[in-house]
């Protein structure tokens, strides 16, 4: 009884590119989920600019609160 080693080669060949695919394309996801998470903020900011951000987000709330209570 002969064996066709062929087939057999292949088949293993099909498996490890399979194995190596779904590794890649895993990599490839957990880099773009990475990528696009919240937590990925510049964590060194300086104060000043910190301050000015914070000064500026206050003053953008007054200004939407008092064109609310206009239109009220």
């Amino acid at each position: 009884m002969n064996y066709n080693w062929t087939n057999f080669f292949t088949f293993i060949a099909g498996l490890l590119f399979l194995v190596w695919f779904v590794f890649f394309i895993a990599k490839w996801l957990k880099g773009y989920f990475n990528d696009i998470s919240l937590g990925k903020t510049k964590k060194n900011i300086n104060p000043e600019v910190a301050k000015a951000m914070a000064k500026k987000i206050k003053e953008d709330a007054e200004m939407h609160r008092k064109g609310r209570k206009e239109g009220e």
